[in-house]
This record gives structure tokens, C-alpha cells and sequence, in this order.
């Protein structure tokens, strides 16, 4: 198996992970075993699918998503930071 960084499309879907980034959308980005994690502030599980539809990795077919949703009951240190 290859790299993400290697793989086909990587700067555009790190560009695109970067405006999402600069506009407020991603909490938080992480790896998770050999997958990517995104935690994505939206009011409805459309409005992800919107904005990962874009992504010319995901258009390509490099990379593939699924989106679950999200209740937070206890937010520890995520967002609080001063």
C-alpha cells in the first residue's frame, strides 16, 4: 500500500482540506489506523456531503468518505483553546 502522499490527487484534496480549514468547517483533523479522521462543524449531514463533494480527491475516486454524526456531550479540550 502507498502513502496518502503518494496517492493520486493528495495536493489538490490538502488544498481543499486547507480552505475548509481557513473557513471555519474542520474541528479537527487526525489519522486514524490507516484512514483519515475529519470532524466537520455543520447543521446537517447534507452540508458535509457538500463540501466533501467537492474535494477533487473524492470527485476522482482516490479517496472515499462517510459521514456519522456527532453529538458531543462532553467537549474536554476541543474548541477551548485560548
Amino acid at each position: 500500500s502507498i502513502s496518502p502522499y503518494e496517492q493520486a490527487f493528495f495536493k489538490e484534496h490538502s488544498a481543499h482540506l486547507a480552505e475548509l480549514r481557513k473557513a471555519g468547517h474542520i474541528v479537527m483533523g487526525a489519522r486514524y489506523s490507516d484512514v483519515g479522521l475529519l470532524v466537520i462543524q455543520a447543521l446537517a449531514e447534507d452540508d458535509v456531503r457538500a463540501l466533501l463533494d467537492t474535494d477533487p480527491s473524492m470527485q476522482a475516486g482516490t479517496f472515499q468518505y462517510a459521514v456519522y454524526p456527532m453529538n458531543v456531550f462532553y467537549p474536554g479540550l476541543v474548541g477551548n483553546q485560548k
